[in-house]
């Protein structure tokens, strides 16, 4: 989501010359989207997301076509979790995405997975890849910083001490287990 404000707000930080329109998408509301093209399947899964969820809140295919051109934007689509789709879906889900490559060529995809093997095979196998490394102890700390008043480091070191490093392993997880410790002055449990 970061790099998505940062795609249209300040684009020259990601390296961009121009702002890109960025659509987030869960890939696992691909499985159960319905639609007679790749852009009335895409607007039912954007549909699904909280935001939309509201009745008479929905998306039609025709906006989401119009949007870039209105905003003068390239749209880039931010396609999340391709790991957390079913592997009975995933191969659909991939043929989709191969089509939406096809039917708007202008259209950019950003896939997120935790396993580059997910990709091997597909239209995607080829395209760049980024990997995202774990924050150092130093990042932990001034990312825990940002929402406990006294103590940060104490607790990544205590994380670190009882063997929860995974917690501190993204942004997010280090952030939630922060607030959980601001909260409850207690170490969040570890997820297996």
């Amino acid at each position: 989501l970061a790099f998505a404000a940062q795609a249209w707000s300040h684009p020259s930080k990601l390296g961009l010359e121009s702002p890109l329109l960025p659509m987030f998408v869960r890939l696992r509301d691909i499985v159960g989207a319905s639609g007679a093209s790749a852009s009335e399947r895409l607007a039912a899964a954007i549909g699904r997301l909280p935001a939309f969820s509201m009745e008479g809140a929905g998306l039609s295919a025709q906006f989401l076509l119009a949007w870039p051109e209105t905003m003068e934007a390239a749209p880039v689509l931010l396609l999340d979790a391709l790991d957390e789709v079913p592997d009975q879906h995933r191969l659909e889900v991939m043929q989709w995405l191969g089509t939406v490559r096809e039917q708007v060529p202008r259209l950019r995809l950003v896939v997120s997975t935790r396993s580059l093997d997910l990709l091997r095979g597909s239209c995607f196998e080829a395209a760049p890849r980024v990997r995202l490394q774990a924050p150092t102890h130093e990042l932990a700390v001034r990312i825990a910083a940002a929402y406990l008043a006294q103590g940060p480091s104490d607790l990544v070191e205590k994380l670190e001490t009882a063997g929860l490093t995974d917690i501190t392993s993204t942004p997010l997880a280090t952030a939630l287990a922060a607030t959980v410790y601001a909260e409850r002055g207690v170490l969040p449990p570890h997820r297996p």
